[in-house]
């Protein structure tokens, strides 16, 4: 009698996992630019319900192709030569003098008195390489084409990339 119910239970979750797999299998195809993160077990969170991370991997596998990646320094490196990104810095008026009037004629506006002030976009970034030049809006943009890299070269058999390696 317990191994059926076990056998039942089993059955449900199949069904359960293989409902949910179908939609997200189906939401990636629409969208194959994305890119899936399972998220480890949250241990500090009191009375939070484990997420079942390994019934879902496996449920995943039987239909497509699952691989795990490593995340690390996907976001920093440029995207072209794999030299650092750093926010993009430009200049802004602070300080503007309004135009004056005088008898009916505007004056110009007198340039000595403006001051530039340099501020950091932080959306941004652009390679710090002379040669290279390149800018990227974001860093999650930057970080999943460096991922998507690295699958290629994983893929062709070239192994991790040396600038994403852990030293």
């Amino acid at each position: 009698m317990r191994a059926v119910s076990r056998f039942e239970k089993y059955l449900e979750r199949l069904k359960y996992f293989w409902r949910h797999v179908k939609f997200l299998m189906q939401f990636y195809a629409d969208r194959p630019f994305l890119k899936w993160k399972f998220f480890h077990k949250r241990k500090d969170i009191k009375d939070h319900a484990p997420s079942p991370v390994k019934g879902l991997k496996e449920a995943l596998r039987k239909r497509a192709t699952v691989v795990s990646m490593d995340e690390f320094k996907t976001r920093k490196p440029c995207l072209q030569c794999h030299q650092t990104l750093s926010k993009v810095r430009y200049s802004m008026d602070t300080k503007l003098s309004k135009r004056k009037k005088r008898n009916g004629v505007m004056l110009a506006r007198n340039r000595a008195e403006v001051e530039f002030e340099e501020k950091k976009c932080h959306a941004v970034m652009r390679c710090d390489h002379d040669d290279c030049g390149a800018r990227c809006w974001d860093r999650d943009v930057n970080a999943g084409i460096n991922m998507l890299e690295l699958l290629k070269s994983e893929v062709l058999g070239c192994g991790h990339m040396e600038p994403f390696r852990r030293s």
